[in-house]
């Protein structure tokens, strides 16, 4: 008794209220879950393992999170908080105003992993810069061509 499960698609959620008494109220998983077992349990577990930026500029978290930035600040997308985590990354978005104080756009985005750093620009393509800690032999020296800055382009070839 007091026990409560999700049935197998998890569209309802029965109680045991006493013996041979089970009453069932409906329930569900949200757009961004699926109704799965996990540890033995079911229950909705998040699909939403992405976010994004993405118009004018709309910050989508992993959560489903909605946000708009109409700053011209960096912002941080995502990243690992510990710089001595073997998995340390970090992405940020760099908003310019478009025409106007009152409307701005995502004009760049870095990606930053360990002895790497990656630019996106609007318009202008994608610039790699090889810090000197990564062995060469991590990235194809057919993919990049370099630039008098020690910066490399992406050419993309293949």
């Amino acid at each position: 008794m007091g026990e409560s499960r999700l049935t197998a698609d998890c569209s309802s959620r029965c109680h045991c209220l006493a013996r041979n008494e089970v009453r069932c109220v409906p329930a569900g998983c949200r757009a961004t879950e699926r109704c799965t077992l996990r540890r033995g349990a079911r229950g909705c577990l998040t699909l939403f393992k992405t976010c994004m930026v993405t118009g004018d500029p709309h910050y989508i978290s992993f959560d489903g999170a909605v946000t708009h930035f109409q700053g011209t600040c960096n912002y941080d997308v995502a990243k690992v908080c510990s710089p001595f985590s073997a998995n340390w990354f970090r992405v940020t978005a760099q908003n310019q105003h478009r025409r106007n104080n009152l409307v701005s756009f995502v004009s760049r985005v870095y990606v930053y992993l360990p002895g790497l750093h990656i630019t996106i620009q609007s318009g202008q393509g994608v610039l790699v810069s090889l810090v000197p800690t990564v062995p060469l032999g991590v990235i194809s020296r057919d993919f990049l061509s370099q630039s008098s800055l020690g910066e490399e382009e992406v050419k993309g070839k293949g």
